[in-house]
């Protein structure tokens, strides 16, 4: 049984497959290196997540105190700047929940499979919301010397895309790491 969490465990296992506890009395060498190796991947990432959305929630809250949020004013013709910042404020919502889930379960490897689903979600938002927002925005620069920064799939879509798929790459990876490690020690 688990000293941790009381959930019965297998006679010959390590960590606990339910909460990623060593086992009192085991001694066949395995660390929690080798059991989580993406642990802090998953915990720095996870940090920087949570402060990263932080400031987006705040961003979406500021937009919202601070205009018409709510009226006719259009985003280059694709949306108002209420539902702009909804959609930020929903973002930075996901990647809170992804930031505390990722230091949360960093040390249990049994739950890479779902992180790994998560980064995967992120991914995918990431590269759809910078192509999204950026043409929606440089609606501002319309007819200006700076239009070709932000139109189809300019310049800062591309940058944007680039740089905001850093983290949930790197979550990616050390969700893999403790799947790859987990069906190992399996």
């Amino acid at each position: 049984m688990c000293s941790n969490c009381g959930r019965m465990i297998n006679g010959q296992a390590t960590f606990c497959t339910n909460c990623g506890v060593r086992v009192v009395g085991s001694d066949d060498g395995v660390s929690l290196r080798a059991a989580a190796p993406g642990r802090i991947f998953l915990f720095v990432v996870g940090i920087l997540y949570v402060v990263f959305s932080g400031f987006g929630i705040l961003g979406a809250i500021n937009g919202f105190a601070l205009s018409e949020f709510w009226d006719d004013t259009f985003v280059m013709g694709t949306m108002s700047w209420g539902v702009y910042y909804f959609i930020v404020l929903v973002i930075a919502g996901y990647e809170l929940f992804m930031g505390i889930m990722g230091i949360l379960n960093r040390n249990k490897s049994q739950n890479a499979g779902i992180l790994m689903a998560f980064a995967i979600v992120a991914i995918f938002v990431t590269v759809i919301w910078g192509v999204i927002s950026t043409n929606a925005v440089g609606g501002i620069f319309a007819g200006t010397e700076l239009e070709f920064l932000f139109n189809g799939f300019g310049v800062l879509a591309f940058m944007a895309i680039i740089i905001g798929l850093v983290l949930p790459v790197l979550y990616l990876i050390g969700a893999y790491l403790n799947a790859k490690a987990y069906k190992r020690l399996s």
